[in-house]
């Protein structure tokens, strides 16, 4: 228990060192719990059979190349969570995506977080909208391709919902086969 208050203490003075922006610390505490979330590790390992090694408590993964604008599959969720998490079922029609669509860009922040690996799967975040903050998982790089390339694969997406200080709160996981 003393070494976990240690590594927890560590982490936060860390985290706080360089989390310059709320935005960066959301990306962080979403990284950080993807980290130790047996339960997402386990729909990642179920998702990407092919790609996870299963005999690994956490999946190996690399970060997106760029931030960039994620639409939400609200039809793959129940929605049932979406109502009870508070996520606005607006986050997918059209006024909304005009309204927060934005151009990719990179964060100085998450550049430097994880090392490239070996591993074929690949996160990137949106940017947090209100207390939302919206990734997916695939097997390219999106921040390789523009804006108007036709998603395509198996997507996972991840929507986390963080508390008054910045902490996720509650996960939902859907998985999307796009052509």
């Amino acid at each position: 228990m003393k070494i976990q208050f240690i590594i927890f203490c560590l982490f936060a003075f860390s985290f706080n060192g360089f989390a310059q922006t709320p935005e960066s610390e959301k990306f962080l505490t979403a990284l950080f719990h993807l980290q130790k979330s047996e339960e997402i590790n386990k729909d990642i390992k179920q998702v990407y059979k092919k790609y996870a090694k299963m005999e690994c408590k956490t999946v190996k993964i690399n970060l997106g190349s760029k931030v960039r604008f994620h639409k939400l599959f609200s039809s793959a969720y129940d929605p049932s969570e979406l109502s009870r998490l508070g996520a606005d079922l607006t986050f997918h029609d059209n006024d909304f995506i005009k309204q927060n669509r934005f151009n990719p860009f990179g964060n100085p922040i998450l550049a430097g977080i994880i090392e490239k690996n070996d591993s074929r799967l690949f996160l990137t975040f949106s940017k947090p909208i209100d207390s939302f903050l919206l990734a997916e998982i695939t097997l390219y790089d999106p921040g390789d391709y523009s804006d108007t390339f036709p998603r395509h694969g198996t997507i996972m997406q991840i929507l986390f919902k963080y508390n008054s200080q910045n902490l996720v709160e509650e996960v939902l996981t859907a998985v999307v086969h796009a052509n």
